[in-house]
């Protein structure tokens, strides 16, 4: 089917938005035991370009997003989990595969493979992660590292010195973050940190460099086409 917006609900109180993700969550995880093959949500997701059917993907934001949400759950709930639901800005609602799972007693690691769908992207492939870990200082901190780089002129969406992570993604990963939080009565702090390992080198095939941002990719993909990425002609 054709890409059509989609209303999302309104706010709720603390209690009912905690109820909702507690059964969203739940509902995915039992779903996934009845399929071999993981769908992600886009299978009959496409636009039509020349006679063609150009598949929908999903972007670096989403993966960063779900695999912050993954780690959050793991972390604050103690158990291990393989996929995570994760609505984007444009109301499609992903099912994504969680990869390299690593868990501690203080943190949780784990990744999410990106597909670009028929956009030619250089970040096909790749695996991007999210580190999730408790802190005492209350708040959700979110950073960048290996392969995410880091601003080093002024005159972008961050400071010198920071992550080139762009609002839209930040909000994303913010909002998965506190979901989690309120989902397992979680008052303390969380800090997020999302890499990308491929992204070193990828960073120094593009423009990153002249724009003034080094060590890895500019997160600008992260929200390419509003977190779903449609038809790489727009």
């Amino acid at each position: 089917m054709l890409f059509q917006d989609r209303i999302s609900c309104g706010n709720r109180d603390k209690t009912d938005r905690k109820e909702a993700l507690l059964s969203r969550q739940s509902f995915f995880l039992c779903g996934e035991a009845k399929h071999m093959a993981h769908k992600t949500g886009l299978e009959d997701y496409y636009v039509i370009r020349g006679q063609k059917k150009m598949r929908f993907g999903y972007t670096t934001g989403s993966c960063a997003a779900a695999a912050c949400k993954g780690a959050c759950l793991m972390l604050l709930g103690g158990e291990k989990i393989t996929s995570v639901p994760l609505m984007t800005p444009k109301g499609i609602l992903l099912d994504l595969e969680l990869h390299d799972i690593q868990i501690s007693e203080d943190q949780v690691t784990c990744a999410v493979k990106k597909d670009a769908g028929d956009d030619p992207d250089t970040t096909n492939g790749i695996l991007v992660y999210a580190t999730v870990s408790k802190t005492e200082t209350a708040g959700i901190v979110i950073d960048g590292g290996v392969g995410v780089g880091r601003v080093t002129r002024p005159g972008l969406s961050q400071k010198v010195g920071e992550a080139a992570i762009n609002p839209v993604p930040r909000a994303m990963i913010l909002r998965e973050a506190e979901e989690a939080a309120v989902s397992h009565d979680y008052e303390g702090g969380l800090k997020v940190v999302i890499s990308v390992p491929e992204g070193v080198e990828i960073g120094k095939k593009t423009f990153n460099p002249r724009l003034g941002i080094t060590g890895g990719i500019r997160n600008s993909r992260i929200h390419l086409f509003a977190a779903v990425v449609r038809d790489f002609y727009s």
